[in-house]
């Protein structure tokens, strides 16, 4: 049943096949069973004049055009390689680690903060 449907402005035609379940035919029911020849053709050089030997045989075969385009076009990145030496921790600047008594005072007021003791029940 041909059906042509339009959609802004743009014509679709399809062709709409409509088929009853009954209409489909029995399931195929694939078994294993011993192998049988069907035909057996014996080599002949009754044609060998009529083609020519090829070897190797290589053959590319494609029937659409090759379309490649490629363009680059990035900027340079520069890379720098840092580093840095810890000899104590990761010790705010107002805090001095070499002496104990700005230690020991920042100790105390990072454990009295709740994200600390938070994360030190979990």
């Amino acid at each position: 049943i041909p059906q042509s449907f339009t959609n802004n402005s743009k014509m679709e035609v399809a062709y709409v096949y409509t088929k009853k379940r009954t209409e489909f035919g029995k399931q195929c029911r694939f078994t294993d069973g011993d192998t049988q020849i069907l035909e057996s053709i014996l080599p002949t050089d009754v044609y060998d004049d009529d083609y020519e030997q090829r070897n190797p045989v290589v053959t590319g075969v494609d029937t659409t055009r090759h379309w490649s385009e490629t363009e680059v076009n990035t900027e340079r990145v520069i890379i720098r390689n840092a580093s840095m030496r810890h000899t104590e921790g990761g010790w705010p600047k107002d805090v001095d680690f070499t002496e104990q008594s700005d230690v020991k005072r920042f100790r105390k007021k990072v454990e009295k903060d709740e994200d600390y003791q938070y994360s030190m029940k979990s």
